[in-house]
């Protein structure tokens, strides 16, 4: 990654929204325990709530990024700002919505 890049992830599925099983838990585990860091064990047995945003910004750094900025916003709890897809499939809602990524690159 160049020095000079800097990285912004847009809005995401937010941690407290995001429950995943035991599965996904152990595969990340056994790539590197420290992934350990981006769940919360739910009180449903075997599931857990993953911090998509902060996994993927510890990624970014680990890959040399130094500016990686975060917005903040929760796409299940505000779906009527951002498309969700989890949102839409446990709501019985057909619509698999439209996603757009930039990249901007300037001398």
């Amino acid at each position: 990654i160049p020095e000079n890049l800097k990285i912004c992830v847009g809005p995401t599925i937010g941690q407290k929204s995001y429950e995943v099983g035991i599965d996904l838990f152990e595969k990340f585990y056994e790539l590197d325990k420290r992934y350990e860091n981006y769940f919360i064990k739910s009180k449903v047995k075997d599931k857990f709530f993953l911090n998509l945003a902060g996994l993927i910004k510890n990624k970014f750094i680990k890959l040399g990024a130094k500016e990686v900025v975060i917005i903040n916003e929760d796409t299940f709890k505000n779906n009527n700002l951002y498309f969700s897809h989890r949102y839409n499939k446990l709501n019985g809602i057909n619509d698999y919505g439209r996603m757009i990524s930039v990249i901007k690159l300037k001398n």
